[in-house]
Protein backbone atom coordinates (compact mmCIF):
# COMPACT_ATOMS: atom_id res chain seq x y z
CA UNK A 1 0.00 0.00 0.00
CA UNK A 2 2.23 2.28 0.81
CA UNK A 3 4.29 1.18 -2.36
CA UNK A 4 1.21 1.88 -4.71
CA UNK A 5 0.54 5.67 -2.57
CA UNK A 6 4.22 6.42 -3.16
CA UNK A 7 4.21 5.65 -6.83
CA UNK A 8 0.86 7.47 -7.16
CA UNK A 9 2.31 11.26 -5.80
CA UNK A 10 5.65 10.54 -8.30
CA UNK A 11 3.18 10.25 -11.60
CA UNK A 12 0.99 13.82 -9.95
CA UNK A 13 4.43 14.79 -9.46
CA UNK A 14 5.45 14.51 -12.81
CA UNK A 15 2.41 15.53 -14.58
CA UNK A 16 2.38 18.66 -12.55
CA UNK A 17 5.90 18.87 -14.21
CA UNK A 18 4.89 18.48 -17.69
CA UNK A 19 2.45 20.25 -17.48
CA UNK A 20 4.18 22.88 -16.82
CA UNK A 21 6.82 22.71 -19.23
CA UNK A 22 4.37 22.10 -22.41
CA UNK A 23 2.83 25.59 -21.17
CA UNK A 24 6.07 27.45 -21.35
CA UNK A 25 7.48 28.71 -24.71
CA UNK A 26 9.61 26.53 -27.18
CA UNK A 27 13.28 27.74 -27.35
CA UNK A 28 13.95 28.97 -30.81
CA UNK A 29 17.71 28.95 -31.80
CA UNK A 30 18.04 31.90 -34.13
CA UNK A 31 19.93 32.21 -37.40
CA UNK A 32 23.32 34.03 -37.12
CA UNK A 33 26.93 33.52 -38.76
CA UNK A 34 29.43 31.43 -37.24
CA UNK A 35 32.38 32.35 -39.73
CA UNK A 36 33.34 33.89 -43.62
CA UNK A 37 36.18 33.57 -45.92
CA UNK A 38 37.84 36.30 -45.83
CA UNK A 39 37.48 36.81 -41.78
CA UNK A 40 35.99 39.93 -40.56
CA UNK A 41 39.29 42.40 -40.45
CA UNK A 42 41.59 39.92 -42.67
CA UNK A 43 44.24 41.59 -44.12
CA UNK A 44 46.72 41.10 -47.68
CA UNK A 45 43.34 39.03 -48.70
CA UNK A 46 44.38 38.22 -52.49
CA UNK A 47 42.91 40.62 -55.04
CA UNK A 48 42.14 37.85 -57.49
CA UNK A 49 39.12 36.47 -55.18
CA UNK A 50 36.14 35.23 -56.72
CA UNK A 51 33.50 34.71 -53.87
CA UNK A 52 32.75 34.92 -50.61
CA UNK A 53 31.61 32.05 -48.15
CA UNK A 54 29.56 32.70 -44.96
CA UNK A 55 28.56 29.83 -42.88
CA UNK A 56 25.41 30.37 -40.76
CA UNK A 57 24.45 28.19 -37.68
CA UNK A 58 21.40 26.77 -39.77
CA UNK A 59 20.11 26.62 -42.92
CA UNK A 60 19.28 30.07 -44.90
CA UNK A 61 17.94 31.34 -47.63
CA UNK A 62 16.58 34.90 -49.65
CA UNK A 63 14.19 36.15 -51.78
CA UNK A 64 15.60 36.71 -54.96
CA UNK A 65 14.51 39.94 -55.33
CA UNK A 66 16.51 41.05 -52.18
CA UNK A 67 19.93 40.24 -53.73
CA UNK A 68 20.07 43.53 -55.21
CA UNK A 69 20.32 45.01 -51.08
CA UNK A 70 23.50 43.12 -51.03
CA UNK A 71 26.24 45.34 -50.95
CA UNK A 72 29.75 45.05 -51.41
CA UNK A 73 31.84 48.84 -51.37
CA UNK A 74 33.53 49.94 -53.38
CA UNK A 75 32.40 49.42 -56.81
CA UNK A 76 32.01 45.57 -56.65
CA UNK A 77 29.24 43.64 -58.35
CA UNK A 78 27.77 40.82 -56.36
CA UNK A 79 27.47 38.88 -59.63
CA UNK A 80 25.66 35.62 -58.11
CA UNK A 81 24.05 33.94 -54.63
CA UNK A 82 24.15 30.46 -54.32
CA UNK A 83 22.68 28.59 -51.24
CA UNK A 84 23.98 25.09 -49.67
CA UNK A 85 22.46 23.95 -46.19
CA UNK A 86 24.44 26.49 -43.67
CA UNK A 87 26.53 27.62 -46.64
CA UNK A 88 26.25 31.24 -48.44
CA UNK A 89 28.41 31.88 -51.09
CA UNK A 90 28.82 34.97 -53.13
CA UNK A 91 30.15 35.32 -56.58
CA UNK A 92 32.37 38.55 -57.26
CA UNK A 93 33.43 40.54 -59.74
CA UNK A 94 37.10 41.92 -59.78
CA UNK A 95 38.79 43.00 -56.59
CA UNK A 96 41.35 45.98 -56.50
CA UNK A 97 44.80 45.93 -54.54
CA UNK A 98 45.50 47.68 -51.35
CA UNK A 99 41.67 48.26 -51.26
CA UNK A 100 39.24 48.04 -47.88
CA UNK A 101 35.97 46.59 -48.50
CA UNK A 102 32.76 45.95 -47.02
CA UNK A 103 30.37 43.77 -47.55
CA UNK A 104 26.73 44.54 -46.24
CA UNK A 105 23.57 42.11 -45.62
CA UNK A 106 20.70 43.86 -43.90
CA UNK A 107 18.80 42.84 -41.39
CA UNK A 108 16.15 40.48 -42.78
CA UNK A 109 17.46 39.68 -46.01
CA UNK A 110 18.44 36.04 -44.99
CA UNK A 111 15.49 34.10 -43.17
CA UNK A 112 15.77 30.66 -41.54
CA UNK A 113 13.24 27.64 -43.11
CA UNK A 114 11.26 28.83 -40.29
CA UNK A 115 11.57 32.50 -41.68
CA UNK A 116 13.32 33.96 -38.93
CA UNK A 117 15.50 36.38 -39.73
CA UNK A 118 19.26 36.94 -39.73
CA UNK A 119 20.59 40.15 -38.21
CA UNK A 120 22.74 42.42 -40.23
CA UNK A 121 26.12 40.88 -41.46
CA UNK A 122 28.37 43.25 -41.81
CA UNK A 123 32.07 41.88 -43.36
CA UNK A 124 35.10 44.28 -44.21
CA UNK A 125 38.60 43.12 -45.26
CA UNK A 126 41.69 44.88 -47.20
CA UNK A 127 43.45 43.61 -50.14
CA UNK A 128 46.98 43.28 -50.53
CA UNK A 129 49.56 45.40 -52.60
CA UNK A 130 49.66 44.97 -56.52
CA UNK A 131 53.36 43.43 -57.28
CA UNK A 132 54.99 45.31 -59.52
CA UNK A 133 57.75 44.45 -61.38
CA UNK A 134 60.19 47.07 -60.94
CA UNK A 135 60.26 49.43 -58.38
CA UNK A 136 58.14 52.51 -58.42
CA UNK A 137 60.07 55.38 -60.04
CA UNK A 138 58.42 58.76 -59.74
CA UNK A 139 61.82 60.43 -60.93
CA UNK A 140 60.12 62.99 -64.33
CA UNK A 141 57.02 62.02 -62.73
CA UNK A 142 56.07 64.36 -60.49
CA UNK A 143 53.05 65.89 -61.69
CA UNK A 144 49.18 64.86 -60.52
CA UNK A 145 46.64 64.83 -63.54
CA UNK A 146 45.73 68.42 -63.01
CA UNK A 147 48.73 69.74 -62.90
CA UNK A 148 50.04 67.90 -65.90
CA UNK A 149 46.73 68.80 -68.19
CA UNK A 150 46.82 71.66 -67.40
CA UNK A 151 50.11 71.73 -69.59
CA UNK A 152 48.15 70.65 -72.67
CA UNK A 153 46.86 74.01 -74.28
CA UNK A 154 45.23 72.16 -76.86
CA UNK A 155 45.72 68.33 -78.33
CA UNK A 156 45.85 66.75 -82.00
CA UNK A 157 44.81 63.25 -83.41
CA UNK A 158 47.02 61.47 -85.65
CA UNK A 159 43.62 59.86 -86.92
CA UNK A 160 44.10 57.11 -89.70
CA UNK A 161 47.66 55.86 -89.31
CA UNK A 162 48.63 53.81 -86.48
CA UNK A 163 45.59 52.55 -86.00
CA UNK A 164 44.75 51.25 -89.25
CA UNK A 165 44.47 48.18 -90.98
CA UNK A 166 42.70 45.66 -93.94
CA UNK A 167 42.78 42.36 -93.85
CA UNK A 168 44.68 39.91 -96.13
CA UNK A 169 47.37 42.72 -95.66
CA UNK A 170 51.12 40.73 -96.73
CA UNK A 171 53.04 42.00 -94.19
CA UNK A 172 51.34 43.79 -90.79
CA UNK A 173 53.88 46.45 -91.13
CA UNK A 174 51.99 47.92 -94.09
CA UNK A 175 49.17 48.87 -91.76
CA UNK A 176 50.09 52.48 -91.38
CA UNK A 177 48.97 53.20 -94.84
CA UNK A 178 46.36 50.71 -95.58
CA UNK A 179 43.83 53.43 -94.87
CA UNK A 180 45.32 55.93 -97.69
CA UNK A 181 47.66 58.25 -95.55
CA UNK A 182 51.25 58.59 -96.04
CA UNK A 183 53.60 57.07 -93.15
CA UNK A 184 54.23 59.25 -90.35
CA UNK A 185 57.15 61.43 -90.49
CA UNK A 186 58.68 64.29 -87.95
CA UNK A 187 58.11 66.86 -90.37
CA UNK A 188 54.12 66.22 -90.04
CA UNK A 189 54.62 66.18 -86.44
CA UNK A 190 57.30 69.60 -86.49
CA UNK A 191 53.86 71.09 -88.51
CA UNK A 192 51.55 70.44 -86.27
CA UNK A 193 53.63 71.87 -83.19
CA UNK A 194 54.39 75.14 -85.45
CA UNK A 195 50.75 75.52 -85.64
CA UNK A 196 49.59 75.89 -82.28
CA UNK A 197 49.41 71.87 -80.96
CA UNK A 198 51.74 71.16 -77.85
CA UNK A 199 50.00 67.65 -77.83
CA UNK A 200 49.20 64.52 -80.15
CA UNK A 201 46.61 61.29 -79.49
CA UNK A 202 48.05 58.62 -81.48
CA UNK A 203 45.30 55.99 -82.06
CA UNK A 204 46.79 52.59 -82.46
CA UNK A 205 45.55 49.09 -83.27
CA UNK A 206 47.58 46.46 -81.60
CA UNK A 207 45.84 43.30 -82.38
CA UNK A 208 47.41 42.80 -85.96
CA UNK A 209 50.76 43.43 -84.74
CA UNK A 210 51.31 40.56 -81.85
CA UNK A 211 52.20 37.21 -82.20
CA UNK A 212 49.45 35.20 -80.70
CA UNK A 213 45.82 37.39 -81.00
CA UNK A 214 44.20 34.36 -78.91
CA UNK A 215 46.56 35.64 -75.67
CA UNK A 216 47.51 39.37 -76.73
CA UNK A 217 50.62 38.98 -74.62
CA UNK A 218 53.41 39.76 -76.92
CA UNK A 219 53.83 42.16 -79.81
CA UNK A 220 56.15 42.22 -82.56
CA UNK A 221 59.54 44.50 -82.15
CA UNK A 222 59.09 46.35 -85.29
CA UNK A 223 55.65 47.26 -84.79
CA UNK A 224 56.75 48.42 -80.91
CA UNK A 225 59.61 50.51 -82.78
CA UNK A 226 57.68 51.70 -85.15
CA UNK A 227 55.04 53.25 -82.53
CA UNK A 228 58.01 54.85 -80.24
CA UNK A 229 59.54 56.07 -83.41
CA UNK A 230 56.54 58.60 -83.60
CA UNK A 231 55.77 58.89 -80.18
CA UNK A 232 59.70 59.99 -80.01
CA UNK A 233 58.83 62.83 -82.86
CA UNK A 234 56.54 64.31 -80.57
CA UNK A 235 58.00 64.40 -77.49
CA UNK A 236 60.95 65.58 -79.01
CA UNK A 237 59.64 68.35 -79.83
CA UNK A 238 58.43 69.07 -76.27
CA UNK A 239 54.91 67.67 -76.92
CA UNK A 240 52.85 65.67 -74.84
CA UNK A 241 51.40 62.18 -76.35
CA UNK A 242 48.19 60.20 -75.46
CA UNK A 243 48.94 56.67 -76.78
CA UNK A 244 45.58 54.48 -76.57
CA UNK A 245 44.06 50.88 -78.04
CA UNK A 246 41.85 51.50 -81.40
CA UNK A 247 39.47 49.87 -82.93
CA UNK A 248 40.66 46.60 -81.01
CA UNK A 249 37.36 45.02 -82.18
CA UNK A 250 38.27 41.99 -79.63
CA UNK A 251 37.47 44.28 -76.99
CA UNK A 252 35.48 47.56 -78.09
CA UNK A 253 32.16 45.27 -79.57
CA UNK A 254 32.45 42.74 -76.87
CA UNK A 255 30.83 44.76 -73.79
CA UNK A 256 29.25 41.50 -72.24
CA UNK A 257 29.59 39.74 -68.98
CA UNK A 258 29.31 36.32 -70.96
CA UNK A 259 32.75 37.20 -72.53
CA UNK A 260 34.43 39.52 -69.74
CA UNK A 261 36.62 36.90 -68.17
CA UNK A 262 37.99 35.93 -71.70
CA UNK A 263 38.55 39.82 -72.94
CA UNK A 264 39.56 40.83 -69.53
CA UNK A 265 42.73 38.51 -69.89
CA UNK A 266 43.59 39.58 -73.26
CA UNK A 267 43.66 43.30 -72.01
CA UNK A 268 45.61 42.33 -68.74
CA UNK A 269 48.38 41.33 -71.23
CA UNK A 270 48.00 43.92 -74.01
CA UNK A 271 48.68 46.66 -71.57
CA UNK A 272 51.35 44.89 -69.59
CA UNK A 273 53.38 44.36 -72.90
CA UNK A 274 52.95 47.87 -73.95
CA UNK A 275 53.74 49.42 -70.80
CA UNK A 276 56.81 47.81 -70.04
CA UNK A 277 58.04 48.90 -73.53
CA UNK A 278 57.04 52.49 -72.60
CA UNK A 279 58.13 52.05 -69.33
CA UNK A 280 61.31 54.50 -69.68
CA UNK A 281 59.78 57.47 -70.74
CA UNK A 282 58.56 60.31 -68.25
CA UNK A 283 54.99 62.13 -67.69
CA UNK A 284 54.99 63.47 -71.33
CA UNK A 285 53.68 59.79 -71.95
CA UNK A 286 50.02 59.51 -71.44
CA UNK A 287 48.23 56.30 -71.60
CA UNK A 288 44.45 55.61 -72.72
CA UNK A 289 43.17 52.68 -72.14
CA UNK A 290 40.40 51.83 -74.53
CA UNK A 291 38.54 53.74 -77.49
CA UNK A 292 34.63 53.58 -78.45
CA UNK A 293 33.20 50.48 -76.46
CA UNK A 294 30.19 49.98 -77.77
CA UNK A 295 27.49 47.60 -79.42
CA UNK A 296 25.99 49.03 -82.48
CA UNK A 297 25.67 52.45 -81.00
CA UNK A 298 22.66 50.63 -78.80
CA UNK A 299 22.27 52.75 -75.48
CA UNK A 300 24.08 50.47 -73.20
CA UNK A 301 22.22 48.08 -70.69
CA UNK A 302 23.90 47.89 -66.93
CA UNK A 303 25.61 44.82 -68.06
CA UNK A 304 27.68 46.84 -70.84
CA UNK A 305 28.21 49.55 -68.53
CA UNK A 306 29.40 47.41 -65.66
CA UNK A 307 32.09 45.58 -68.03
CA UNK A 308 33.37 49.37 -69.21
CA UNK A 309 33.93 49.87 -65.80
CA UNK A 310 35.60 46.67 -66.01
CA UNK A 311 37.96 47.29 -68.65
CA UNK A 312 38.91 50.83 -67.03
CA UNK A 313 39.84 48.82 -63.85
CA UNK A 314 41.70 46.24 -65.69
CA UNK A 315 43.73 48.85 -67.72
CA UNK A 316 44.88 50.98 -64.58
CA UNK A 317 45.76 47.44 -62.50
CA UNK A 318 47.86 46.35 -65.68
CA UNK A 319 49.38 49.21 -65.93
CA UNK A 320 50.30 49.85 -62.75
CA UNK A 321 51.71 46.24 -61.81
CA UNK A 322 54.68 46.91 -64.18
CA UNK A 323 55.67 49.64 -61.62
CA UNK A 324 58.42 51.58 -62.51
CA UNK A 325 57.37 55.21 -63.94
CA UNK A 326 54.15 54.02 -65.18
CA UNK A 327 53.93 53.43 -61.43
CA UNK A 328 53.12 57.32 -61.28
CA UNK A 329 51.75 57.51 -64.95
CA UNK A 330 48.56 59.42 -65.30
CA UNK A 331 46.52 57.43 -66.82
CA UNK A 332 42.65 57.76 -69.13
CA UNK A 333 40.09 55.86 -69.13
CA UNK A 334 36.74 56.23 -71.10
CA UNK A 335 33.24 56.61 -70.77
CA UNK A 336 30.82 53.98 -72.53
CA UNK A 337 31.19 54.75 -76.29
CA UNK A 338 32.54 57.82 -75.40
CA UNK A 339 28.93 59.20 -74.78
CA UNK A 340 29.01 61.37 -71.17
CA UNK A 341 25.57 60.83 -70.86
CA UNK A 342 25.97 56.92 -70.17
CA UNK A 343 28.56 57.99 -67.98
CA UNK A 344 27.09 60.34 -65.47
CA UNK A 345 25.34 57.07 -63.48
CA UNK A 346 26.92 54.20 -65.21
CA UNK A 347 30.61 54.98 -64.39
CA UNK A 348 32.07 54.56 -61.33
CA UNK A 349 35.68 55.42 -61.16
CA UNK A 350 38.90 52.53 -61.32
CA UNK A 351 40.68 51.87 -57.20
CA UNK A 352 43.92 53.05 -57.85
CA UNK A 353 47.34 52.43 -55.85
CA UNK A 354 48.43 56.47 -56.49
CA UNK A 355 46.36 59.25 -56.02
CA UNK A 356 44.71 61.90 -58.14
CA UNK A 357 46.58 60.25 -61.39
CA UNK A 358 43.20 59.56 -64.11
CA UNK A 359 41.25 61.49 -65.67
CA UNK A 360 38.39 60.80 -67.81
CA UNK A 361 37.80 60.83 -71.86
CA UNK A 362 34.68 61.56 -73.77
CA UNK A 363 34.17 62.55 -77.40
CA UNK A 364 32.13 65.14 -78.88
CA UNK A 365 30.28 65.13 -82.38
CA UNK A 366 27.49 67.10 -81.86
CA UNK A 367 24.90 67.87 -83.73
CA UNK A 368 25.66 64.96 -85.70
CA UNK A 369 23.89 66.80 -88.28
CA UNK A 370 26.53 69.30 -88.28
CA UNK A 371 29.82 67.79 -87.61
CA UNK A 372 29.42 65.17 -90.17
CA UNK A 373 27.60 67.02 -92.58
CA UNK A 374 26.62 65.30 -95.71
CA UNK A 375 27.41 61.60 -94.40
CA UNK A 376 23.73 60.09 -95.00
CA UNK A 377 24.62 57.24 -92.61
CA UNK A 378 24.22 59.96 -89.55
CA UNK A 379 21.25 62.35 -89.79
CA UNK A 380 19.72 64.97 -91.72
CA UNK A 381 22.63 67.69 -92.63
CA UNK A 382 22.32 71.11 -90.59
CA UNK A 383 24.97 73.09 -92.55
CA UNK A 384 24.67 76.24 -89.97
CA UNK A 385 25.81 76.29 -86.06
CA UNK A 386 25.51 79.12 -83.67
CA UNK A 387 22.99 82.19 -82.42
CA UNK A 388 24.09 84.47 -85.79
CA UNK A 389 23.68 81.42 -88.69
CA UNK A 390 21.41 78.43 -87.52
CA UNK A 391 18.52 81.33 -89.21
CA UNK A 392 19.96 80.19 -92.87
CA UNK A 393 19.17 76.08 -91.92
CA UNK A 394 16.22 74.77 -93.53
CA UNK A 395 16.02 71.58 -91.11
CA UNK A 396 16.30 71.43 -87.46
CA UNK A 397 18.77 72.60 -85.57
CA UNK A 398 19.56 71.91 -81.73
CA UNK A 399 22.48 71.59 -79.51
CA UNK A 400 23.23 74.73 -80.18
CA UNK A 401 25.51 77.01 -77.45
CA UNK A 402 23.24 76.44 -74.57
CA UNK A 403 23.30 72.79 -74.77
CA UNK A 404 27.27 72.79 -74.86
CA UNK A 405 27.00 75.21 -72.08
CA UNK A 406 24.80 72.71 -69.64
CA UNK A 407 26.89 69.37 -70.84
CA UNK A 408 30.04 70.99 -70.55
CA UNK A 409 28.99 72.57 -67.26
CA UNK A 410 27.63 68.57 -66.12
CA UNK A 411 30.72 67.24 -66.53
CA UNK A 412 32.62 70.13 -64.85
CA UNK A 413 30.14 69.62 -61.91
CA UNK A 414 30.10 65.64 -61.93
CA UNK A 415 33.66 64.98 -62.90
CA UNK A 416 36.21 67.77 -62.66
CA UNK A 417 35.07 69.21 -59.08
CA UNK A 418 35.19 66.04 -57.57
CA UNK A 419 38.93 65.73 -58.76
CA UNK A 420 38.94 64.04 -62.20
CA UNK A 421 40.28 66.26 -65.14
CA UNK A 422 38.28 65.26 -68.31
CA UNK A 423 39.65 65.16 -72.01
CA UNK A 424 37.45 65.52 -75.03
CA UNK A 425 39.60 63.12 -77.17
CA UNK A 426 38.06 63.65 -80.31
CA UNK A 427 35.91 66.65 -81.68
CA UNK A 428 35.67 68.38 -84.71
CA UNK A 429 33.53 69.70 -88.07
CA UNK A 430 33.86 67.99 -91.64
CA UNK A 431 35.91 70.88 -94.54
CA UNK A 432 33.71 70.57 -97.41
CA UNK A 433 31.52 73.40 -97.82
CA UNK A 434 27.66 73.60 -99.18
CA UNK A 435 28.18 74.53 -102.53
CA UNK A 436 31.07 72.14 -104.24
CA UNK A 437 30.78 73.32 -107.52
CA UNK A 438 33.24 75.79 -106.77
CA UNK A 439 36.73 74.34 -105.65
CA UNK A 440 38.08 78.08 -104.34
CA UNK A 441 34.75 78.96 -102.43
CA UNK A 442 34.07 78.01 -98.47
CA UNK A 443 30.52 79.32 -97.88
CA UNK A 444 30.39 77.59 -94.56
CA UNK A 445 34.03 79.23 -92.96
CA UNK A 446 32.09 81.14 -90.69
CA UNK A 447 30.10 79.28 -88.80
CA UNK A 448 32.30 76.28 -88.78
CA UNK A 449 34.77 78.78 -87.36
CA UNK A 450 32.88 79.96 -84.75
CA UNK A 451 31.48 76.54 -83.87
CA UNK A 452 35.59 75.46 -83.35
CA UNK A 453 35.83 78.33 -81.16
CA UNK A 454 33.10 78.11 -79.05
CA UNK A 455 33.41 74.34 -78.00
CA UNK A 456 37.35 74.66 -77.85
CA UNK A 457 36.74 77.53 -75.43
CA UNK A 458 33.88 76.13 -73.82
CA UNK A 459 35.90 72.85 -73.12
CA UNK A 460 38.44 74.53 -71.31
CA UNK A 461 36.65 76.77 -69.36
CA UNK A 462 34.99 73.78 -68.38
CA UNK A 463 38.20 72.17 -67.06
CA UNK A 464 37.86 69.71 -70.61
CA UNK A 465 41.36 69.29 -72.18
CA UNK A 466 40.47 69.89 -76.37
CA UNK A 467 41.94 67.32 -78.57
CA UNK A 468 40.61 67.60 -82.38
CA UNK A 469 40.06 64.96 -84.29
CA UNK A 470 42.13 64.75 -88.21
CA UNK A 471 41.67 61.44 -89.72
CA UNK A 472 44.09 62.76 -93.00
CA UNK A 473 41.05 62.37 -95.04
CA UNK A 474 41.77 66.29 -96.62
CA UNK A 475 39.20 67.87 -98.63
CA UNK A 476 40.96 69.60 -101.57
CA UNK A 477 39.06 69.65 -105.40
CA UNK A 478 42.41 70.94 -106.84
CA UNK A 479 44.67 67.34 -105.66
CA UNK A 480 42.13 65.10 -104.79
CA UNK A 481 38.87 65.51 -107.16
CA UNK A 482 34.77 66.25 -106.31
CA UNK A 483 33.28 65.48 -103.23
CA UNK A 484 32.89 61.96 -102.26
CA UNK A 485 29.62 61.07 -100.28
CA UNK A 486 30.18 58.76 -97.49
CA UNK A 487 33.87 60.38 -96.89
CA UNK A 488 34.50 61.50 -93.39
CA UNK A 489 36.35 64.89 -94.49
CA UNK A 490 37.99 65.57 -90.86
CA UNK A 491 41.38 66.36 -92.41
CA UNK A 492 43.15 69.52 -91.55
CA UNK A 493 46.55 68.92 -92.55
CA UNK A 494 47.19 67.54 -96.11
CA UNK A 495 49.78 64.88 -95.30
CA UNK A 496 50.72 64.24 -98.64
CA UNK A 497 51.65 67.91 -99.48
CA UNK A 498 53.60 69.25 -97.04
CA UNK A 499 51.12 69.08 -94.58
CA UNK A 500 49.43 72.11 -96.32
CA UNK A 501 45.80 74.10 -94.84
CA UNK A 502 44.03 75.21 -97.67
CA UNK A 503 40.96 77.85 -97.20
CA UNK A 504 38.24 75.02 -96.09
CA UNK A 505 40.33 73.28 -93.01
CA UNK A 506 41.95 76.95 -92.05
CA UNK A 507 38.81 78.37 -90.74
CA UNK A 508 38.50 75.29 -88.56
CA UNK A 509 41.69 75.54 -87.36
CA UNK A 510 41.49 79.10 -86.54
CA UNK A 511 38.60 78.41 -84.50
CA UNK A 512 40.32 75.89 -82.45
CA UNK A 513 43.51 77.89 -81.60
CA UNK A 514 41.03 80.83 -80.94
CA UNK A 515 38.93 78.90 -77.95
CA UNK A 516 42.42 77.48 -76.82
CA UNK A 517 43.18 80.23 -75.36
CA UNK A 518 40.64 79.86 -72.90
CA UNK A 519 42.20 79.06 -69.34
CA UNK A 520 41.34 75.91 -67.35
CA UNK A 521 39.76 76.59 -64.22
CA UNK A 522 41.83 74.27 -62.22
Amino acid sequence: MKHTLFYSLMILALSVVFASCSNEEKVVTMPALLQSNPENGAQDVDFALSEIVLTFNKKVGMSASDKEKLQLSPNVEIEDVAFSDEVLTLQISELAPETQYTLTIPGGVLVDDENHPVSEVTISFKTKALPVDETPDNVGMESEAFSLFKKIKVGWNLGNSLESYNEGLGNHMEAETSWGNPAVTKEMIDAVKNTGFNAVRIPVRWYPHVTDQNTMAEIKTEWLNRVKEVVDYCIDNGMYVILNTHHEDWLESHPLKSEAEAVLRKERNLWRAIATFFSGYDEHLIFSGTNEVEINWQAPTAANLEVQNQFNQCFVDAVRSTGGKNYYRNLIIQTYATNPDYAFDGLTFPTDVVKNRIAIEFHYYRPAGFSYMDFADYTETVYYWGKDYIQYNTGASNEQEDYVDWLFGKIKQEWVDKGYPVVMGEYGVVTPPKDKSDGNVNDLADTKRYYMSYVTAAAKKNGIVPVVWDNGTFYNPLYDGSFVEGKEYFGLFNRWYQMEVNNYSRPILEGILEGARTEYPF
